[in-house]
């Protein structure tokens, strides 16, 4: 046979091959000329077509009732402890007078959290591929073909595609950690208070039994911080 016809037949069946490599370098020559946010963009809509072959497994294994129960009970709780944590350390409120405000924070970090995990379990299959793949050379060729074959193998393969799927919602959940922090702070904050006279435009935080936070509610209340007063608990 002709090496142009074998170079063609070759292309026929690893089109799909040929175009994943033309991207990849298409994005690796965007980010060596200092083109981050073209590149990214190349990278999501590859990704995009990449898991949508895998993705009625994906939302199978979201549904599933053991991720759900783990999400609501480990995540969730590991996740408003944080949030607790950090709340008490930042403004040096007494966790007691903290209720509302941890839950505000945990819903954005548990999403972290299972960004973390979802990025952990996709280089642990890749890793696990790659051992495959250096083991095979003691496999028979039905083993071999079993693996390749096998639905596991298959969603490892176009796992990692997940990750720029959801990395945009996590920065953006990034980026507006600030504003969420002070809202989180207003869902404990209360009108009527020790902290100070009762108005329309000013909510409390009792802090300890020494200070308050004062929240104004304006068109800033995003872009200022609450005012720390001196105020001896009633």
């Amino acid at each position: 046979m002709h090496p142009t016809s074998l170079i063609i037949q070759w292309l026929h069946t690893r089109w799909k091959k040929c175009l994943e490599l033309i991207a990849w370098l298409t994005i690796f020559f965007l980010l060596y000329t200092k083109h981050e946010y073209l590149s990214f963009t190349v990278m999501f809509i590859i990704s995009f077509f990449m898991i949508r072959p895998i993705l009625p497994s994906t939302l199978k294994i979201a549904k599933n009732i053991y991720v759900i129960k783990f999400y609501n009970i480990v995540l969730w709780f590991i996740s408003y402890t944080i949030s607790l944590k950090i709340l008490s350390y930042q403004t040096g409120a007494v966790e007691e007078h903290l209720k509302f405000s941890p839950a505000v924070l945990a819903f954005p970090l548990s999403l972290i959290l299972v960004f973390a995990i979802i990025l952990f379990l996709s280089f642990f299959m890749l890793t696990l591929l790659q051992f495959l793949s250096l083991s095979s050379i003691f496999m028979t060729s039905n083993v071999k073909k079993k693996i390749t074959e096998s639905k596991f193998y298959f969603f490892s393969m176009r796992s990692f595609y997940i990750i720029p799927i959801i990395l945009p919602f996590i920065l953006s959940v990034a980026y507006a950690s600030g504003p969420l922090f002070k809202i989180a702070l207003l869902a404990d904050s209360t009108f009527v208070s020790d902290c100070g006279e009762k108005k329309k435009d000013k909510m409390y935080l009792r802090l300890d039994s020494h200070s308050c936070l004062v929240s104004t509610l304006d068109i800033n209340i995003f872009s200022s911080n609450p005012e720390l007063i001196k105020v001896e608990s009633k």
